[in-house]
């Protein structure tokens, strides 16, 4: 996909990675890029099939990030374990 691609619908092609607030990449890539932009709240990594999905239908919409579960101990309801007087 050349930067006139993206430049052609409205978008700007980043100097940098880290600066850019989407980075398309190959759908094989997706979870490694993923990862890698975990950390940063301004950059999301979407797959090229998701950003020609974007110009055909005319409408943007993100993916959203996968949940993950809080940490901590877990409720006696929900399979945790009860402690009896501070031991297991």
């Amino acid at each position: 996909m050349s930067p006139h691609c993206l430049q052609k619908y409205g978008g700007r092609v980043a100097e940098k990675e880290r600066s850019a607030k989407i980075v398309i990449v190959l759908e094989a890539e997706l979870d490694e890029a993923r990862e890698l932009f975990e950390d940063n709240p301004l950059t999301r990594a979407e797959s090229l099939g998701w950003f020609l999905n974007c110009i055909k239908e005319k409408y943007v919409e993100f993916t959203p990030p996968p949940l993950k579960s809080m940490p901590g101990r877990i409720p006696y309801g929900e399979g945790g374990y009860v402690l009896n007087n501070g031991f297991l």
